[in-house]
């Protein structure tokens, strides 16, 4: 079934249980795998996935997701992404006022009596 593939491509066995899930980063359809098979951007993939762009492997808010991710990667500290994102550059930079730790899903206001300038 998709998600999975048989060894070197042949058909020998008749039983889904001898099926070898998709790699993580990939997704297999048809029962064959390609390296050409990496899950979208803004995505990552488990193994055994069906589909490049499983709702269910949406990159989460706080992270981006590049093209063949096996999980999910924190925006850097001094950015934010309220959505996940596809690259590193796709996580907004943190204002001024404002302070990003990684991983963070939106800007946080600076303590009373610090300064925060941008991309803190």
């Amino acid at each position: 079934p998709d998600g999975t593939y048989a060894a070197d491509g042949k058909y020998l066995e008749t039983m889904e249980q001898h099926c070898i899930p998709c790699k993580t980063g990939k997704y297999c359809q048809g029962g064959e795998y390609s390296d050409d098979n990496r899950c979208d951007a803004g995505f990552f993939c488990r193994a055994g996935a069906a589909i490049p762009n499983d709702k269910n492997m949406l990159c989460p808010a706080g992270f981006y997701c590049e093209e063949g991710s096996i999980k999910p990667t924190k925006c850097s500290n001094g950015t934010f992404s309220s959505a996940g994102a596809k690259s590193d550059k796709d996580c907004t930079s943190c204002t001024i006022g404002y302070y990003c730790p990684e991983g963070t899903t939106k800007k946080i206001a600076c303590p009373e009596g610090s300064y925060c300038p941008l991309g803190a």
